[in-house]
């Protein structure tokens, strides 16, 4: 469903915005208030301001959206007004900053081709099950990664993963028992008996 998805952007714009959401995990609002300033794409990192406290915190970019950012950003340096850092642009003029509303629309022009009802939230979900399902990354990982204040928001993805793991559990009792174990044919089990001089062996 993501390469349906991903196949019915129009633009670079529009794929960096869903490969940073579905690779880092930004939510909508920290991606709209993102300033160039933010990418070191030499380290594969992006700056977002966090909810509630505003400060900055960097967390991994995939290099398909790093790659994806530096097509939008190579396209659109004319269009962007100068010494204003923001990273996020309308492609038609007059050129406008990128609104929360403006992002819904991006994913509406999609939705309606495929006749999905994507939201942009479900790329933060996608990210947060692929983090959960790395048998890797520890849950304080993915608390860290997810940028979350609390374990237990994290844990919600853990406890989503139940569909999961009872597919795992049906497979692996439709697993065939293993035969078992043969007794070894060089194994004397005299060996264990009384002592060639007559004597019984000692306690261990």
């Amino acid at each position: 469903m993501f390469d349906e998805f991903f196949a019915a952007l129009p633009s670079n714009r529009d794929r960096a915005i869903i490969a940073l959401g579905v690779g880092s995990g930004p939510r909508a609002s920290e991606l709209v208030d993102m300033r160039v300033g933010d990418l070191d794409i030499a380290g594969q990192l992006i700056a977002l301001r966090g909810k509630g406290h505003g400060e900055r915190e960097w967390v991994p970019a995939s290099p398909d959206a790093l790659l994806w950012l530096a097509l939008y950003l190579a396209e659109t340096e004319q269009l962007r007004p100068t010494g204003d850092t923001r990273l996020w642009w309308t492609l038609r003029r007059p050129t406008r900053i990128l609104t929360y509303s403006a992002l819904r629309q991006v994913l509406n022009r999609a939705n309606a081709q495929l006749g999905s009802n994507v939201t942009y939230h479900d790329m933060r979900h996608t990210y947060a099950m692929r983090l959960m399902s790395d048998p890797n990354l520890l849950i304080t990982d993915v608390l860290r990664l997810m940028r979350h204040r609390s374990l237990a928001s994290t844990q919600i993805y853990a406890r989503a993963r139940i569909d999961d793991l009872v597919a795992k559990m049906r497979e692996h009792y439709a697993r065939p028992e293993p035969a078992p174990a043969r007794p070894d044919p060089a194994y004397d089990p005299d060996a264990l008996g009384p002592s060639s001089a007559g004597g019984a062996v000692g306690p261990w």
